[in-house]
């Protein structure tokens, strides 16, 4: 193991208690730890491990048990060149709550308030492509305290799924967040009742009255951590309730990342003495704070206003989540919801137990999990799902070794995390994949300097795109793998590291106009260039003469190829 690696495994935990303590003491901490993806990783992969590969077994599988089968092989058998230069633990969830972007100085995304018939009020964030194309549309649910005010939860989903996946995406805000809470004077915690808000939010953007059912070709539910478990349910009811009927408001996917599955289990976990637990902790009492004097139930549990110890925060997820089903007992129909809701605490937990109703599951429904998660540990949630991977199965559930707590961009690659979400959507979306085309730019008409030259015993390696703020051309840049130069002592060129003098870069313009991509114009400010890099690095491919790709290639660049996605 290379030296560097050592040392930042090292002093992990250390970083994880700064971050913590910092994180009590002011709003934006972690500014000075900021980064942006790009949309590439580390280290390029070999063309054995290419997400090309990926995502084409995803396609080619015709049962989630059979895609679930698929990507655990691939992960598998890429393990050694996928966690090269990866991160888990404590320091990836350093690493991914510090991804910044200003996605609203992004012109394409909006804040949004949804009121719900039982006049419940959402607040989220949500990002279209275009007002005239339909395209799938990824409705996700964030995790425990998150809101719509520049989460990092909100960061990169959008990154991956609206940037460099361009589709139509919906992010709400968490129904334990403080802004839930003030602005519907309670609180509930739990997928029981977020699957009813995710399942009527369905059946209102299908609606005329959202004004955007024209841009939908398919609906998706995607949730995140506690957001997880409303996702599953919301997919249990997407089946079993007396409206499912109709296809036309149904969700055709769910996923869940890092889910929770069994609410009890999970919180005890939480509300324990591990440093990530901890970390939550503060969270959850920095949220109560916020809502003293504008929720009653939080006032009437804590008249004292000071910290609650655990015994007493998990009280207040119970009662506060019961005031607010009793509420919904009076203004929503109780078979809406397989009979009354929850009046005693034994109740509340047991009817967020999803495992005990998954096998009425007929929506293909993913879970991706990880085992070195520190908050919510797999084998209480994703893998008490008994019914998953089986062949008939609708569930299929994926537990990797790494990943930490919904970090999997962080432990094998933000490309790799992209591929396997876009695919996964992909999979349930045939009225948009039926309309792809590759298009083919050869690079003497469109790059201003064409030839690359290299020495003969040099090799493509990777290529990477970037654009400035107010630029009209992407900066392209070709990193060549020489093994004879200097300091280079590693022959595999993707298992040199930082540390290995074994690359040469050389650099190339490509003006946006050439590349004759509508949606691509002259970014006009950070947010908006971050966003054109990272779908550039995700879609943009530079081929030989024979439409291969450049990697590990002593050829020169002759095309650049991305696939069009559209449907009518």
């Amino acid at each position: 193991m290379q030296i560097w690696k050592v040392i930042r495994l090292a002093l992990a935990p250390l970083l994880f208690l700064i971050a913590f303590q910092a994180l009590a003491s002011t709003e934006h901490p972690l500014a000075s730890f900021s980064w942006t993806p790009n949309g590439k990783r580390p280290r390029q992969l070999p063309p054995t491990c290419s997400t090309d590969l990926l995502s084409t077994s995803i396609a080619k599988a015709q049962t989630p048990s059979q895609r679930q089968i698929e990507m655990a092989n691939y992960f598998k058998n890429c393990k050694k060149y996928l966690e090269f230069l990866g991160d888990s633990g404590l320091s990836a969830i350093i690493q991914q709550s510090n991804i910044d972007y200003n996605y609203l100085d992004n012109k394409k995304v909006k804040t949004i308030e949804i009121t719900l018939p039982t006049g419940i009020k959402i607040s989220g964030i949500i990002a279209l492509q275009d007002r005239t194309t339909r395209r799938p549309f990824i409705v996700i649910q964030c995790g425990i305290v998150c809101d719509s005010n520049d989460s990092s939860s909100q960061r990169w989903p959008l990154m991956h799924l609206f940037d460099e996946s361009r589709f139509n995406v919906l992010i709400l805000g968490s129904s334990t967040s403080a802004e839930f809470g003030i602005k519907n004077k309670m609180t509930v915690t739990g997928g029981y009742q977020e699957g009813i808000h995710l399942y009527q939010i369905a059946q209102w953007l299908k609606s005329e009255a959202s004004q955007l059912n024209n841009l939908i070709s398919s609906l998706h539910v995607i949730g995140l951590s506690l957001g997880g478990s409303g996702a599953l349910y919301s997919a249990l009811y997407n089946d079993n309730l007396p409206h499912a009927s109709n296809d036309s408001s149904r969700f055709q996917s769910a996923l869940a990342i890092c889910p929770v599955v069994n609410l009890e289990a999970s919180m005890n976990n939480v509300l324990g003495d591990s440093i990530a637990a901890r970390f939550l902790q503060n969270q959850i009492w920095k949220t109560l704070q916020r809502m003293f004097g504008k929720v009653p139930i939080i006032d009437r549990l804590l008249p004292d206003k000071k910290r609650p110890n655990t015994d007493k925060m998990k009280q207040i997820v119970v009662e506060s989540s019961l005031e607010f089903h009793q509420e919904m007992d009076r203004v929503e129909n109780p078979d809406y919801i397989f009979g009354s809701h929850p009046k005693t605490k034994e109740d509340f937990w047991a009817d967020n137990e999803f495992q005990t109703f998954a096998e009425l599951v007929k929506t293909p429904t993913f879970l991706w999990s990880s085992s070195d998660d520190p908050v919510v540990l797999p084998i209480e949630n994703s893998l008490t799902i008994t019914q998953a991977n089986h062949p008939d199965s609708p569930i299929s559930v994926l537990n990797l070794d790494l990943g930490s707590h919904c970090a999997f961009n962080i432990s094998y690659g933000w490309d790799v995390t992209t591929v396997l979400l876009r695919s996964m959507i992909l999979a349930y979306s045939p009225e948009f994949t039926n309309g792809e085309s590759q298009i083919n730019k050869e690079i003497s008409a469109i790059q201003d300097i064409p030839e690359v030259p290299i020495k003969s015993q040099q090799r493509h390696f990777s290529q990477t795109f970037d654009i400035d703020k107010n630029s009209d051309y992407f900066n392209l840049s070709y990193l060549v793998f020489d093994p004879f130069r200097e300091y280079c002592h590693q022959p595999d060129p993707f298992m040199a590291g930082e540390d290995d003098d074994c690359f040469e870069r050389i650099d190339r313009k490509v003006p946006i106009k050439n590349l004759g991509i509508s949606f691509l114009d002259i970014p006009r400010n950070e947010a908006s260039a971050e966003a054109m890099t990272r779908w550039a690095n995700a879609n943009l491919r530079v081929r030989d003469i024979n439409g291969k790709d450049l990697v590990d290639s002593p050829a020169p660049p002759y095309l650049i190829t991305w696939s069009s996605l559209s449907t009518k």
